[in-house]
């Protein structure tokens, strides 16, 4: 597993291979100069996470796109870059996935998003929930959506 930190030098995966392959947690994308030379700021995926405890319970820990980044330190041609990059980003996370993530009271959490591979580990079994641990960060399917 890389665990880089921000500042440090991170090895870097393509994020389709990451993905694909299911033992990367982590992938970083960054953009390149015209001699293909990773340059400015870091994209982060962070894959989501199964927690298993010995009552039983399973969670599915979500996963997070991050980055941190200072525009005005970086010249325009990768802060253009790095704005497309981010837009690409979203627009595929939000391709795969849906919001239909809900707390236990059955409201919609808006900055949550679930894909189809996460709603099939979910429905799988009546231990498995969303979240981190009962009661704090739990989360079902949003009530109606399948």
């Amino acid at each position: 597993m890389d665990e880089p930190g921000w500042g440090k030098q991170a090895g870097y995966h393509r994020l389709r291979e990451a993905l694909d392959t299911g033992h990367h947690v982590q992938a970083y994308l960054r953009v390149t100069d015209d001699d293909g030379v990773a340059t400015g700021p870091i994209l982060q995926y962070l894959a989501s996470r199964v927690w298993r405890y010995e009552n039983g319970l399973e969670f599915l820990q979500e996963g997070r796109l991050a980055y941190k980044w200072f525009p005005g330190e970086e010249p325009d041609w990768v802060v253009e870059r790095f704005s497309a990059l981010i837009r690409l980003a979203w627009q595929r996370l939000f391709a795969c996935s849906h919001p239909h993530v809900a707390d236990m009271e059955g409201r919609l959490v808006r900055r949550a998003r679930i894909g189809s591979h996460a709603k099939a580990w979910l429905r799988a079994g009546p231990n498995r929930w969303l979240g981190d641990w009962v009661p704090y960060g739990m989360y079902k399917l949003l009530p109606g959506r399948r």
